[in-house]
């Protein structure tokens, strides 16, 4: 018996070792050569490619196509995996390779038709710019034409190979970075799903904009919508309201910063500009850091997967940075259909648009939908379960308007000309291009200008669209179809004489006449920019720097002047009220201070709080939906200051409860869940643990086996409301998690004429690849406020070298 279990455990041990050494090998064959020489074809001249130790590129050669297949190469080589799910996402084809989970996505995908709106704009294109997305697509399959052994772990565990790179693949994913920025049409759907159950003053209490924004007029929508019917007879909490699929889109507070210095408030005389935008935390992140020189070309900065150019950088003479405008440019239409399938229009009933639909899925038969068009858009009722439960479907349908798919888009060609620009009038030229999503772009040069435009295409309402875009408008009305588009001359615009600022608050006063947004952020990110903008005579890069990395909150806290009028036996209620307290005087979200623990509570009581006010209202499953979407916190706040007994009552038990009720036990839960998560010692208590940034890799996060090799996570200060944005979505079982943040920090000092003169970092490394030290290289250091500096390096320097030759 001894014999045996030795000779068990011996080759136990012999299959163990023998799995490593195969995991070995597999990893090492499937990691690309540090340095290699190839023949490619695609090219028109040799491409010298160097990388520096955190495997950023220096690309070199002959000419701008050349760059372009350049960096098609380049994301093939290291981001394989994430071009793929990029394609398949543009593509609508999700469930092929993931299954029936992501068929809901596919179908919404292929209804809203990306991929095909994508190949009438590529149509569309000068030969010239053709030229350029065809060299990169070029760049991609000569990597994947190469037939590597072994592919990255990704296409090997779920058994696919990469498909081909097409142009049109990359003017798709353009239209999905649009629609992960432009969600304003889930706050309309939000409103129509509201009107079911309450009245429309109510309805705005809840899907509120901020206080300091106010709407003019509106119409009475609820009212409207019980008026002809569009209504469902009943509320079905049998189906999931949450608007959310495999896209990061609907998030309440998606933001950014940007700021621009002029020379008269800089130590160098010239200016500098700062920006983070910020993004769902992806692993690999959603950008990739590239150097490109040719004879008449040279730009540095954030490059986006799958597609060809630096979006976010700068050139030997100008720079730029983007944050989210937030514009108005998805409406939502009833559309009523008659027992013929004929929609009403102004002019009678007219003809609806169909196609057909095929999608894949793996381990099931294929599925086929029907898509219907009308002269607004896509029904996307048809394919969208939320938005069909949230209407009376056998009248009505629901059509999206959305700016960015219409053939005109030409927003694929701006980065193509900003990476020329010199100037900041050449970078304002090239934005013309520039349709969607609109952006905040502030702008410098080293000739000394500064600038500031919000860039894109903004529909014109007409003076009678009583509904504004807030709600889902009868589609058969004229009035409510837009007018046209605003001229670029009259965006909010300015030439920058001290410093701006933007962080998706409203961007321009009440005497602005044109209608950009309702949904604006809270002013306070900005408010806090500027202070500090203020604060110092003379900036330079490094107190741009510090104040990227400001962890004070900013938003309003009437929840806080609740402390001493509730009453509590909870054995940790003193302590806890204490600690929130100095969070209200200190406001300062770090890594374990007492206003950091206090902050820590404060967000679990208003995370009780939101339950306690507002789940019996919406109803179970609607909250859910909404709740991590949105933190409620304009709704919270209303409630707090007006002591509002229509939400503190639990409309579900026969006794009615008041606001102090209501609060009271929102903090007495907060401090049970903050015990039993951090230990029942306060003292103990620390706030980067509990707010950890998960970067996210999609599908394998969601596979708890593989969640540990291909996610990331890294403790992190700040929160949804301070400079260093790390916004909660206060969902279980992870409330205070970070999952939205910085995608990157970026500052570029305009006193040097050289495109490499400048800062970056952003949330993971250059590799998609888990096995390689550069899939996580920057984490830490952007979790603790590390930045990077530019640098382009020779052959002769670099910590890796590619030469590509054309055959």
């Amino acid at each position: 018996m001894l014999r045996l279990i030795k000779w068990t455990a011996g080759l136990v041990a012999l299959v163990v070792l023998g799995s490593l050494v195969a995991l070995a090998v597999y990893a090492w064959r499937s990691l690309p050569a540090g340095s290699a020489d190839y023949v490619v074809e695609g090219a028109a001249g040799p491409i010298s490619i160097v990388f520096d130790a955190d495997g950023v590129p220096t690309v070199r050669a002959g000419n701008e196509a050349d760059l372009a297949f350049a960096q098609g190469f380049l994301h093939a080589r290291d981001r394989l995996w994430q071009l793929e799910m990029h394609r398949r996402i543009g593509r609508g084809e999700l469930a092929e390779v993931l299954g029936p989970k992501a068929l809901d996505t596919d179908k919404f995908l292929r209804t809203l038709g990306i991929h095909r709106a994508a190949s009438a704009q590529f149509a569309t294109f000068p030969e010239g710019d053709k030229a350029f997305f065809r060299a990169y697509a070029a760049g991609v399959n000569a990597w994947i034409d190469r037939g590597l052994v072994a592919r990255p772990p990704e296409f090997l565990v779920l058994r696919v190979q990469p498909g081909r790179w097409t142009p049109e693949d990359s003017v798709a994913w353009v239209l999905m970075m649009a629609w992960d920025l432009g969600g304003n049409w889930n706050t309309e759907l939000l409103r129509l799903q509201l009107a079911a159950r309450m009245p429309t003053e109510r309805v705005m209490q809840i899907a509120s904009v901020q206080a300091t924004d106010p709407l003019p007029p509106y119409r009475d929508f609820a009212a409207l919508y019980r008026d002809i019917g569009a209504l469902p007879r009943q509320t079905a909490e049998r189906v999931p309201l949450d608007t959310r699929l495999f896209l990061a889109d609907g998030i309440e507070g998606i933001g950014s910063n940007n700021w621009v210095v002029h020379g008269s408030r800089t130590v160098s005389g010239k200016p500098l500009l700062a920006n983070d935008p910020h993004l769902s935390l992806a692993a690999p992140a959603i950008w990739y850091f590239g150097r490109f020189k040719a004879p008449d070309l040279e730009v540095t900065g954030a490059t986006l997967p799958g597609v060809p150019g630096v979006v976010l950088g700068r050139t030997k003479g100008a720079a730029w940075g983007f944050t989210n405008t937030a514009p108005d440019v998805q409406d939502l239409y009833l559309e009523e259909f008659n027992a013929q399938g004929r929609v009403r229009t102004p002019e009678g009933w007219g003809d609806v648009k169909t196609r057909k639909e095929t999608i894949r899925v793996k381990g099931q038969p294929d599925v086929e939908i029907t898509v219907r068009e009308t002269r607004h858009g896509p029904v996307i009722s048809d394919h969208h379960a939320p938005s069909a439960a949230a209407i009376n479907g056998v009248r009505y349908g629901l059509a999206l308007r959305w700016s960015a798919l219409d053939p005109d888009n030409t927003t694929a060609l701006a980065a193509r000309r900003m990476n020329r620009a010199q100037t900041v009038a050449e970078v304002k030229e090239a934005l013309k291009l520039y349709v969607a999503p609109m952006q905040n772009v502030v702008i410098a040069d080293t000739q000394g200008n500064t600038a500031f435009i919000a860039a894109g295409r903004v529909p014109i309402r007409a003076a009678d669209n009583e509904l504004r875009g807030l709600a889902p408008a009868p589609g058969w009305e004229p009035r409510f179809d837009w007018q046209g588009w605003l001229p670029f001359e009259q965006l909010p615009q300015e030439s920058v004489t001290a410093y701006r600022a933007t962080a998706n608050q409203r961007i321009h006063g009440d005497d602005y006449p044109h209608h950009v947004a309702s949904e604006w952020s809270h002013i306070g990110r900005k408010a806090r920019i500027e202070a500090l903008l203020e604060a110092t005579a003379k900036h330079d890069p490094a107190s741009m720097r510090t104040i990227q990395h400001d962890v004070i909150h900013t938003h309003d806290t009437p929840l806080l002047d609740w402390v001493d009028r509730i009453a509590s036996t909870h054995p940790l209620a003193a302590e806890g009220k204490r600690l929130l307290k100095v969070f209200a005087a200190e406001k300062k979200v770090d890594a374990a201070s007492d206003s950091a623990r206090g902050a820590m509570l404060y967000w679990l009581w208003s995370r009780h709080a939101a339950k306690r006010l507002f789940a019996d209202d919406l109803g179970e499953s609607l909250f859910t939906s909404t709740f991590g979407r949105r933190d409620l916190r304009v709704a919270i706040n209303r409630a707090a200051q007006t002591a509002d007994a229509f939400w503190c009552d639990n409309v579900t038990t026969p006794a009615p409860e008041t606001c102090e009720q209501t609060f009271a036990g929102a903090f007495d839960a907060a401090l049970e869940e903050a015990s039993l998560t951090q230990g029942k010692d306060p003292a103990r208590w620390r706030w980067d643990t509990a707010h950890v940034a998960r970067s996210e890799h999609r599908p394998f996060s969601n596979v708890p086996s593989l969640a540990w090799l291909f996610e990331l996570r890294e403790p992190t200060a700040g929160d949804t409301y301070t400079v260093m944005v790390g916004k909660l979505r206060l969902r279980d079982p992870e409330p205070l998690l970070n999952d939205f943040a910085a995608s990157l920090r970026a500052v570029y000092d305009l006193s040097i004429e050289d495109a490499d003169a400048g800062t970056f970092i952003y949330s993971t490394g250059q590799s998609g690849h888990p096995f390689s030290p550069n899939y996580r290289a920057f984490a830490e250091a952007w979790a603790r406020g590390g930045s990077l500096a530019h640098r382009s390096l020779s052959p002769s320097e670099g910590g890796g070298t590619l030469n590509l030759r054309p055959q």
